[in-house]
């Protein structure tokens, strides 16, 4: 099945979170990992970067933490918070 694109539309995801995503689209886990935790440190307010993070770890079959870092987008309107150094 292929999706459909409106000709001329703009990709629904721009900047880091779509490299990431493009990263593992193309099977990159590892480099998508490296990025995502990058960004993460750099801004880890950013619901984004969180949401980035957390389709790594699942495409690493890190599912717990995974969990732990979608869980924590809620908390992040209450201000930035450190996650636990990731596991590879």
């Amino acid at each position: 099945m292929t999706a459909w694109r409106r000709t001329g539309a703009s990709p629904a995801l721009k900047g880091p979170l779509a490299e990431i995503e493009r990263a593992l689209a193309a099977g990159r886990a590892d480099a998508a990992l490296a990025q995502a935790s990058a960004w993460h440190q750099k801004d880890p307010g950013d619901v984004l970067a969180l949401i980035g993070l957390g389709d790594a770890l699942e495409a690493k079959h890190n599912l717990e933490t995974a969990a732990r870092v979608y869980g924590s987008n809620h908390r992040s309107v209450s201000g930035p918070r450190r996650l636990p150094p990731v596991r590879r």
